[in-house]
């Protein structure tokens, strides 16, 4: 039983209500528990009242409840207690981070299950907005160089505007991440040196430290790995995306090696020697009927030795190398 699981207890807020994460929690704040939450807060700290205060203070309260550690050395990627940069997570999609988070909070008593996706939900908005951003590819993995660019979008274009992150899509972000960089520098830098240490620590460029304070000359050692495995993974995907040589082509390459001079490779001036069969029609002992050209004879890879003849005097000149094409 968790602190949204009190504020709902006298509003039992459906399914589909708990669904929609900013209007379930604007009724959680304005329902009657939610206002008596937020003003005793507000008295506890000798707030100033205004119009919108009590709301603010009931959500700052909220957070404080959930929050698990101590508050004068928050880590930064703990939520409620739990590491969302753990090693379990390394390589895993973003919504196995978020299931993981959701059994959390459950099994550490902050949130009944019912309301353990909201719970989850309103501490990322918080924390690591980027984990709430919708059609996700699937190939995005956390630690991954994808992931870095992500987190550093999302970072930038939250400090520009504080939770607007986890209610953009993957395209949303992307197409605002250029722009968000350029607003300000200072915060593109920080939001990159954190990515760098997430993203280090996951590939084994760097090891993890509880104060999370690393130096200059480290982080430009993993930014140099970073950019090595990039260039690796960029060449190799030049690679795998060019044009692959056909059967006809290899075939024509190894006759050329094998072959020097006037050679007419495509031309069907080949025939195999034959054997009389039993009804005095002349066969050719596995079938190869007709004319072949050299190219014809080299594409099918056959590990059996043919005789051939020709009448064409630049290949008579080649029939014992044509002979020996199986071992081509």
């Amino acid at each position: 039983f968790g602190v949204l699981d009190y504020l709902n207890s006298d509003l039992q807020l459906s399914d589909k209500a708990l669904g929609d994460t900013p209007s379930a929690l604007e009724k959680l704040i304005t329902g009657a528990r939610g206002q008596a939450l937020g003003l005793a807060v507000q008295n506890r700290l000798n707030g100033i009242a205004t119009d919108v205060s009590v709301n603010e203070y009931a959500m700052a309260g909220i957070q404080l409840v959930l929050h698990q550690g101590g508050l004068e050395d928050p880590q930064r990627n703990a939520v409620a207690g739990s590491d969302i940069a753990d090693q379990k997570h390394w390589g895993k999609p973003v919504s196995a981070i978020f299931n993981n988070l959701v059994e959390y909070l459950v099994k550490a008593h902050l949130s009944s299950r019912r309301m353990a996706q909201l719970t989850a939900n309103l501490l990322l908005v918080w924390k690591a907005p980027a984990l709430l951003i919708s059609d996700l590819p699937d190939h995005l993995k956390y630690g991954s160089a994808a992931w870095l660019n992500l987190a550093v979008a999302a970072q930038t274009i939250e400090a520009q505007t504080p939770g607007k992150v986890a209610y953009m899509t993957f395209a949303q972000v992307m197409n605002s991440a250029e722009s968000a960089a350029q607003a300000d520098p200072d915060v593109t830098l920080q939001a990159q040196a954190a990515a760098l240490v997430d993203w280090g620590i996951v590939n084994g460029s760097l090891e993890k430290r509880s104060d999370d304070l690393y130096t200059t000359a480290q982080l430009e050692d993993v930014k140099t790995h970073f950019n090595d495995q990039l260039a690796d993974r960029l060449n190799a995907s030049i690679q795998l995306n060019s044009e692959f040589p056909s059967r006809k082509e290899i075939a024509l390459a190894r006759l050329k090696e094998r072959f020097t001079g006037d050679v007419p490779f495509e031309e069907r001036l080949l025939e195999q020697e034959t054997a009389e069969g039993g009804d005095g029609v002349f066969l050719s002992a596995d079938g190869w009927n007709g004319k072949y050209s050299l190219l014809d004879i080299a594409m099918t890879g056959s590990s059996r030795p043919r005789r051939w003849k020709t009448r064409d005097a630049r290949l008579l000149l080649h029939l014992n190398t044509i002979n020996e094409l199986h071992n081509l």
